[in-house]
């Protein structure tokens, strides 16, 4: 799942269905939450549920900072968040993940490149065939 901040609800609405869904002690996919945010600790929305989440195994949260890349990894967009994580990516793809993107205008057409970019180096295969 990808997201900017302003995008956190619908996968929230993901996320705590998944803990629901541990709790019942149900098998979950592992999965993986990507977040844009301007800073990750003035920008800390949810910040206690996210580590409830991570305790309980049901998403993995990254997140990117526009005005403090250096506390995400030295990532300052989740675009770039998301190619550096690109080997979590292809290892979930590989075992049938899908993806969800919680657009918003420029990042949702960069997150896109991204992912076209990593399907193409996986598979070898041009930008058209990984955009069908």
């Amino acid at each position: 799942m990808i997201c900017a901040g302003t995008g956190l609800a619908p996968v929230c609405a993901f996320a705590q269905q998944y803990v629901e869904h541990i709790s019942a002690d149900r098998t979950v996919a592992p999965t993986l939450l990507f977040i844009g945010c301007r800073h990750l600790e003035k920008d800390a929305l949810s910040l206690d549920q996210f580590n409830e989440w991570k305790e309980k195994r049901a998403v993995q949260v990254k997140r990117a900072a526009t005005r403090s890349p250096e506390e995400s990894e030295g990532c300052k967009y989740v675009q770039h968040l998301l190619w550096e994580e690109r080997e979590s990516v292809r290892g979930l793809w590989s075992k049938g993940a899908g993806i969800y993107v919680c657009r918003n205008g420029r990042m949702a057409e960069e997150v896109d490149s991204v992912l076209v970019k990593i399907w193409v180096e996986k598979t070898g295969k041009s930008e058209e065939d990984a955009r069908e």
